[in-house]
């Protein structure tokens, strides 16, 4: 940005002061000339002598203001010249502002009037330009939501649409076959309706649809729970949980019907990627004042390059790891999500060996060593 050498309030404030002066030696000179004058035909009497004397003494003090009243100006002039091109700084950027561009930050001067209001002005910008950044980001992730529920979705249907048009027209050879169409339309109808719940369930707890009550909630009490629900189901898949748990209880602030979901699905998932193992560990102990719960699976390992997008919606890993792709996509978004509203985190270590998921949520005070059951 171009400054100027001078503000024009300054030039203006220079001009008043000039005309001022001006004026004063004008009518000083004009009584001088006219006493001379009047003196020297007659006119009026002889007093006039010390009068233009008087003004002779007043022209030369009139003079010295003026000298002094010039040196004043220009100390003004030096004076408030930074202030001023602060002043013009903070106008240009009002002004890059009002044309759209939000990437303006000031210099900030050491003037405290002019530090606050440029300090002000880069306050409204980066918001403005956090605001304008989180807009395109919303309006991306609609777009791309749209997208991956509409891909998501149609694939199911296709297949519902096509076993039913195959029964409607009756190209089947007998009632097993038909009882064979009619279930693969009915696991796909399960699926589509999965889908559908984890996306609605998506939207509420990523847009501030859903609230949670958090209250003190034993999480020993909650894990040994959900491990009791899921051992029948585990070993039909020939998995067996393993709980463990410290002596005394781990207490969170939660609302454990929301954070069952995020144990729930990790089991889940455990079960589906980890079922060569034969077991999974469910393992709760505490970590520098916070409660730490591992899901721990030995089946085959999350490729590495697949590790940092596992908690992004609608990604799914390598199809290699399972026969299964019934997924959603966004059961480990959800979990995430869920965490986020209960201030806590989770990540993932995957090696040959074992895959780990661990949750981590603020502990409550009461807590113990820890033992195996």
């Amino acid at each position: 940005m171009k400054l100027s050498i001078g503000h024009p309030l300054q030039y203006q404030l220079l001009i008043i002061i000039g005309i001022s002066a001006v004026m004063s030696v004008m009518t000083t000179i004009g009584l001088y000339f006219f006493a001379v004058i009047t003196y020297s035909v007659g006119i009026l009497p002889s007093f006039i002598e010390g009068l233009i004397m008087s003004i002779t003494e007043l022209m030369l003090i009139i003079g010295a203001g003026i000298l002094t009243l010039l040196l004043f100006s220009i100390y003004i002039l030096l004076l408030t010249r930074r202030w001023f091109r602060g002043l013009e700084r903070a106008i240009s950027g009002v002004e890059q502002i009002a044309r759209g561009d939000f990437s303006v930050q000031l210099k900030t001067s050491k003037n405290e009037e002019l530090s606050r209001m440029q300090s002000s002005i880069n306050a409204i910008s980066g918001r403005l330009e956090k605001a304008i950044e989180e807009e395109r980001t919303a309006v991306q992730s609609k777009n791309e939501l749209v997208s991956n529920v509409s891909h998501d979705l149609r694939t199911p249907l296709t297949s519902i649409i096509g076993y039913l048009r195959v029964i409607d027209e009756n190209r089947y050879k007998d009632e097993v076959e038909l009882r064979y169409y009619t279930d693969i339309a009915y696991q796909k109808a399960h699926r589509l309706n999965r889908m559908v719940n984890d996306l609605f369930e998506f939207t509420r707890v990523s847009f501030g649809g859903l609230r949670v009550h958090k209250r003190p909630l034993d999480l020993g009490a909650l894990l040994g729970q959900i491990g009791s629900e899921y051992e029948a189901s585990l070993k039909e898949r020939g998995v067996s949980v393993n709980l463990q748990l410290p002596e005394k209880p781990i207490y969170i602030s939660a609302d454990g019907d929301t954070l069952v979901r995020v144990f729930e699905n990790l089991l889940s998932n455990a079960s589906k990627y980890g079922s060569d193992g034969k077991r999974i560990d469910l393992v709760l102990s505490e970590e520098s004042k916070m409660a730490e719960v591992a899901v721990v699976n030995y089946g085959e390992p999350i490729p590495e390059n697949d590790l940092p997008h596992l908690f992004d919606r609608f990604y799914r890993v390598d199809k290699s790891r399972t026969t299964s792709n019934e997924g959603s996509g966004l059961g480990l978004a959800i979990s995430k999500s869920i965490l986020d509203l209960h201030n806590g985190h989770i990540h993932v270590t995957s090696t040959k060996e074992r895959t780990a998921f661990i949750v981590r949520l603020p502990q409550l005070p009461r807590s113990g060593p820890i033992k195996s059951s």
